[in-house]
């Protein structure tokens, strides 16, 4: 029996590839607060160009990143209505600022036309900052690396013995492979502590047990992909209502 009835039966699938899929690494770079900023007036004819910004994806450009502007100027439903379209506008705009690019879309022309929104979620997203950051640069993007943090507050003490079997349990939960048992170790300063080695990299978990409320923290880093609300959804399982609240961020 089909355990996924929302697939046709006669539709054939194939194994995708997460990076590089026609084997070229593609980027797309927004242009309004990512290459050029604004002054009291928001308009596309009075933006200045952030070169800093500008070098760092002619950087890409030029180590082989197939470099596509994507913004959704014209995308509006005020702006289709007016028939606005900065698509020429734009693309000589780029050019004057010196930006390197193979192809540009914006919200009314181009092959990826990009739909006006206030909030983009994806899991290749960066903002500007974030790329070329000194002294790092990813040099094995096919290689998955995951990672996540998660920090709560407790009525009561993480103690050693809910670490290990919390530890066991995740690992269960994520698919991962124990390499060996948990270890603990207490410094007075601080707490308890945890690590458990994966297979697949591992995790650790601090605790702080003289502070009110107490504190945790767990650093889960991977070489296997997972999905953040299975670790969620098990965490606030664990803890019950020992728990007072817990946060997260990859």
């Amino acid at each position: 029996m089909n355990d996924h009835p929302e697939a046709s039966q006669n539709q054939e699938f194939h194994e995708s590839k997460q990076f590089a899929a026609d084997n070229q690494f593609v980027v797309l770079v927004d242009i309004d607060e990512t290459v050029c900023f604004y002054g009291e007036k928001r308009r596309y004819d009075l933006a200045e160009p952030n070169h800093e910004n500008i070098a760092k994806i002619n950087k890409l450009y030029d180590e082989g990143w197939y470099v596509i502007y994507w913004t959704a100027r014209g995308g509006s439903e005020k702006s289709k209505a007016a028939g606005r379209c900065y698509y020429d506008f734009t693309w000589n705009q780029l050019i004057s600022w010196g930006c390197k690019f193979h192809d540009l879309s914006t919200g009314s022309k181009g092959k990826y036309i990009k739909p006006a929104c206030d909030l983009v979620i994806d899991d290749k997203s960066k903002r500007i900052e974030e790329v070329g950051e000194a002294g790092w640069q990813d040099l094995a993007p096919e290689i998955c690396r995951q990672r996540m943090v998660v920090e709560g507050t407790l009525h009561n003490a993480f103690a050693p013995e809910d670490q290990i079997r919390y530890c066991k349990e995740i690992s269960k939960v994520l698919d991962m492979t124990p390499v060996s048992e948990p270890t603990t170790d207490f410094a007075k300063d601080y707490g308890w502590c945890c690590f458990m080695h994966w297979k697949e990299s591992g995790m650790h978990i601090y605790s702080w047990d003289h502070r009110s409320p107490k504190f945790f923290s767990i650093d889960i880093y991977t070489c296997k992909s997972f999905k953040e609300e299975d670790v969620i959804r098990y965490t606030r399982e664990f803890f019950k209502e020992n728990l007072i609240e817990v946060t997260w961020k990859d």
